[in-house]
Formats: C-alpha cells, sequence, structure tokens
C-alpha cells in the first residue's frame, strides 16, 4: 500500500516538473480552435510571471447570443454583475 502511494506522488511530482519545465521553455501553438473561440499563434511562457498571448482571438458570438437569451438578457446580466462587485469586499 505504501509503495503505489509512493507510485502516485513520484508520478505527480514528475508530471509537475515536466509541466514547469515545458512552460519555462514556452509553447506555441499556431491555431487552436473551440466551439465557441479560435485562437491564432498563442505563445504560453512561464518567466517570472506567466505570459499569454495571442495574434487573433475570435469568439463564436452566435453561440453567446444564444446563451445570454437563454439565461438573462445582456442589460440585466450587466446590472446582476455590477451589484456582486460592488459587495465584494477586497482583502
Amino acid at each position: 500500500m505504501k509503495k503505489k502511494i509512493l507510485y502516485i506522488v513520484v508520478f505527480f511530482v514528475v508530471l509537475i516538473l515536466a509541466l514547469f519545465i515545458v512552460l519555462k521553455n514556452g509553447i506555441v501553438i499556431s491555431s487552436i480552435q473551440f466551439d465557441f473561440l479560435k485562437l491564432e499563434q498563442l505563445y504560453i511562457k512561464l518567466d517570472k510571471k506567466l505570459i499569454v498571448r495571442a495574434k487573433n482571438i475570435t469568439i463564436n458570438e452566435t453561440q453567446n447570443s444564444e446563451i445570454s437569451s437563454q439565461t438573462h438578457s445582456s442589460d440585466n446580466a450587466s446590472t446582476e454583475i455590477l451589484k456582486i462587485t460592488k459587495n465584494l469586499k477586497y482583502l
């Protein structure tokens, strides 16, 4: 049982270390597309902070308009967000 736990911990440590090394070198993706979002020339790098750059970001508005019409109108949603942000307490 202890060996199994040790293997799992070592696996996650190696996975996090590999992700850290890859992000330190940087990742370049020429194009990635989802149902609602398209990113072109995406660049992700970990320096002193995480750097995320994209040359072109396209958001599919038909998908977003369907979502907003199903939940609330855009005016009601924006006033709701404004109310929430006013009630937040900053630390």
